[in-house]
């Protein structure tokens, strides 16, 4: 078995595979409790990390693990170019490097999490990317005026309504353009073969787009920082 973890801005997570099936996953906060849940039961463990190296034990099991940040020398990871500085993140190249395997054409990665993400990747490899506040740090961001009450974006009210008539629909209406305006525009200027969705938004985001765009390819992947990871361990044990 494989065990991925990507250790992320808002939390820490793994997914354990069984040949190409994820069979557990799990948010978690204890690195030497992971040791102990799978010391025993996994022969690969890989990491992608945005933060600092966490302190990770000294123990010959961590010591062991394959980091994405190793793995990518010479403007390359593995087989796929990477068009881009030394400061890609692990997670954007984890992703991307299961849609470089996985997709052909022009694909826009659209990773919904604290930050959003929107890389493009071809069959040329990486070839960059933008990262924009997330759904909920842009929610944040009204908390510094006194009583501006924000209503939650979700599936039931996230198309666009007209012109707002009192504050609270203008902070909504305001927060949906702020938040969906910028990725209509990134994928007008783009014009991807396909869009792929994943992160804790990937829904939402997905219905949004569907409802907005016309003859474009949207698919939603879940745990794509994790497959990616996987198909670098499987890549590097052939």
């Amino acid at each position: 078995m494989i065990l991925t973890i990507d250790i992320g801005n808002s939390y820490k997570k793994y997914c354990l595979f069984n040949d190409r099936k994820i069979i557990k996953s799990e948010k978690y906060n204890s690195h030497k409790k992971l040791e102990m849940l799978f010391k025993d039961k996994v022969k690969s463990i890989i990491i992608s990390s945005v933060r600092r190296e966490p302190s990770t034990q000294d123990s010959p099991w961590w010591q062991s693990s394959l980091r994405i940040k190793d793995l990518v020398k010479e403007g390359m990871l593995l087989s796929m170019p990477i068009d881009y500085d030394k400061g890609l993140g692990d997670d954007r190249a984890a992703s991307a490097f299961y849609i470089f395997k996985k997709f052909k054409g022009r694909s826009l990665c659209l990773d919904t999490g604290t930050f959003t993400t929107a890389d493009m990747i071809s069959n040329k490899g990486f070839q960059g990317g933008y990262i924009l506040p997330g759904l909920n740090l842009l929610a944040q961001s009204y908390t510094k005026g006194d009583l501006l009450n924000v209503e939650k974006i979700s599936s039931k009210n996230s198309h666009f309504n007209p012109l707002p008539k009192d504050t609270r629909k203008a902070i909504t209406e305001g927060l949906k353009y702020s938040y969906f305006a910028p990725l209509l525009l990134l994928i007008e200027n783009t014009k991807p073969d396909q869009i792929i969705i994943t992160g804790g938004n990937a829904n939402l985001l997905k219905e949004f787009l569907t409802s907005h765009l016309d003859s474009v390819n949207l698919q939603s992947i879940d745990h794509l920082v994790h497959r990616g990871l996987h198909l670098i361990a499987e890549e590097i044990k052939k």
